[in-house]
Order: structure tokens, then sequence, then C-alpha cells
């Protein structure tokens, strides 16, 4: 059945559904990774939307660059010598599916006060991140340097993924069971950090109490059947 849907500016919306019904598909639909079948998606440009997976994306950058600072402003905002570093990945990463070099939105990592990016680290609890450093000039929390994609923790990296959204303040976010690994408390104050964004979220989920972080519930159902509902009026059936 067509699936006609419309999130407002500062609305938010649970996708839920049994394993296959199709839940990843929409996402792949709207991000332009699949794009057979019929029908029209409306969303900002690719490289204005934050798309955060269950399994986050740590790049392994030579040690001299690898920062957590670099590592919580990739991939929109890097320095010119991450850049050159890293020339033989920029060619793909930051072409997006719509033709746009999403590397022209970018800034520098220098317009990025460290303040900032000590703020959204408290934020997202992950403050402790120094005890991982390998101790070679290690200035401060930031300047850390370690194998930041073999030492972090799944529910580390998601926080991290969060965090890189808090900075580079997408017009819309895409969130695929991107605190699966979270404890409540944890799950809470990174969908909280979300929310204040006021973009639209559109998240995928598999268990009920995410919806009391989204305005809307999207079940998939069998038989290509679905229906929207408040998230209030959702979790009233359980």
């Amino acid at each position: 059945h067509q699936l006609n849907i419309m999130i407002e500016e500062n609305q938010s919306l649970l996708v839920v559904g049994f394993s296959g019904c199709g839940k990843s598909s929409l996402f792949r639909v709207i991000s332009g990774l699949w794009n057979d079948g019929y029908g029209s998606v409306t969303r900002p440009k690719l490289n204005h939307c934050l798309f955060l997976p269950q399994k986050p994306y740590i790049p392994n950058l030579p040690l001299d660059f690898n920062t957590l600072r670099n590592q919580i402003l990739f991939p929109k905002y890097l320095n010119d010598e991450t850049m050159v570093k890293m020339n033989h990945i920029t060619a793909t990463l930051f072409m997006d599916n719509e033709g746009e070099d999403a590397t022209e939105t970018q800034m520098t990592a220098s317009s990025i006060d460290d303040k900032q990016i000590l703020n959204v680290l408290e934020k997202i609890n992950l403050t402790h991140l120094d005890t991982y450093s390998s101790g070679q000039n290690t200035e401060s929390l930031l300047y850390c340097k370690a194998d930041w994609a073999n030492c972090l923790s799944v529910g580390e990296q998601q926080r991290l993924a969060i965090g890189r959204c808090l900075i580079s303040k997408p017009n819309m976010i895409f969130v695929d069971e991107a605190t699966s690994a979270l404890d409540s408390g944890n799950e809470s104050a990174m969908y909280s950090q979300l929310k204040e964004m006021q973009v639209p979220l559109i998240s995928i989920g598999h268990h009920k109490d995410l919806a009391k972080y989204h305005d809307f519930v999207l079940q998939f159902e069998k038989d290509g059947k679905w229906k929207v509902s408040r998230s209030d009026e959702y979790l009233q059936t359980f």
C-alpha cells in the first residue's frame, strides 16, 4: 500500500514494525540509495541531513591526527592536514548521490571552538575518554590520541556519533537504532539533546519505550499495511 506521510519542522517520528517489514528500506529510499519503484521523497539536500546508523563509522586516522577532536568533528569539519592524510577516501566520502560536492558546505576544523566541543562531550557523557589516550602529546581531553575504532565500546561510538550531530547541526536527522547499545538513562539523555535541536527527527526502533521521545509513531504491519498514531496513543496499546 502507498505510504504517504509528512513530518513538519520540529516534529519527530518513530518507525516500528516486525523484522524485515521495511524500516531500514525506508531510510535507504529517503537517502537515495534505492531509487527503484515509484513515488517521491522531499527532504533537505543530502549534505544537510545526517543519518545515524546502529554501528557508527570511526575512521582509522593516522595516529598523529587521530585525536578525539578530529573524531568528533568528522566528517563535516576536518583540518587541512587530516584531509591530505585521508585523500584516499575523500573522493567518495564527500560526494553525495545528488551530484553535489559536500565539501562546499564544510568549514575548517579551526572554526569550531574547543569550548564548544567540550560542552558537547559533556552533553553526550564522554568526558572520560582521556583514559584511552596513548599519552603522547596529550594537551587536553580533545587532543588525546588513541586507536578509537578499537578502544571505544559500541555505546561510546553511538554517543560520539550523536556528538557529531550536535556539532554539525543538520537540517534533518535520521536515527537507525543508533541508541541500541545505551542504557535507558543515556538513551533518554541523547534523545533529549537531539530533540533540543528542533529539526525533523525520524527514528527506527524495536522497543516501545522509544515512542516517548517522539511525537508520532509509524507502524508497518503485515500485508503492506501501515498506520500513524500519536506516541501517547501508541503507548496506550501496551
